[in-house]
């Protein structure tokens, strides 16, 4: 059995290798057929006339890669012929991941109180957001956007490793005041926001 593989991103055709047959009238190729159901592709082939010049496999609607990494399919082409003869083709399609998902924190308000002779590099709190995309897509970075008064060097702006979920800590410089206020950006650097 033939196999074809297509990666599939932008694009809203992939060209398919057409099937040949040494016969000719009805014996030739007469029709092409994407065995099973796929909600996101149909066949498609050039000319009215079979056997058809071109076939091309066309995205219906978008895969989620989230939902599936691949899509394995099957296209059988049949001739005219009785018994009808056939051929297939084994087509496999990986869904490259686009970033359609942006970081969402593990709560939606994180508040902390702190005494002001706290030591220096306490941890007041561990922030963490999660991002479903892949790789580069689903890397989290942490920015403070507005603080009320505290020293807070981007040196104390931490997280792990991008494959688990990022954990932030937040410390209070010496001398910091009792209640401690911040607003901290997650952004997806590859998305832009």
């Amino acid at each position: 059995m033939p196999s074809s593989s297509i990666r599939a991103l932008h694009k809203l055709s992939f060209p398919l290798p057409v099937a040949t047959d040494a016969d000719s009238g009805r014996y030739r190729v007469h029709d092409y057929v994407l065995q099973g159901q796929s909600r996101y592709f149909r066949l498609e082939t050039s000319g009215d006339d079979p056997p058809a010049d071109q076939l091309f496999l066309v995205l219906s609607s978008g895969p989620d890669r989230e939902v599936a990494l691949e899509h394995h399919l099957r296209v059988r082409a049949g001739d005219g012929g009785r018994p009808r003869l056939t051929a297939v083709l084994d087509v496999i399609v990986v869904v490259v991941d686009a970033n359609d998902h942006a970081p969402v924190f593990e709560r939606s308000v994180y508040n902390a109180e702190v005494t002001e002779n706290c030591a220096a590099g306490t941890t007041l709190m561990r922030l963490s957001a999660d991002d479903q995309d892949d790789g580069d897509n689903g890397r989290v970075v942490y920015s403070l956007l507005k603080t009320t008064p505290v020293r807070l060097p981007a040196t104390d702006l931490t997280h792990s490793k991008p494959s688990s979920p990022a954990k932030t800590e937040m410390k209070p410089g010496h001398g910091s005041p009792g209640r401690v206020g911040s607003r901290v950006n997650v952004s997806d650097p590859v998305f832009g926001f």
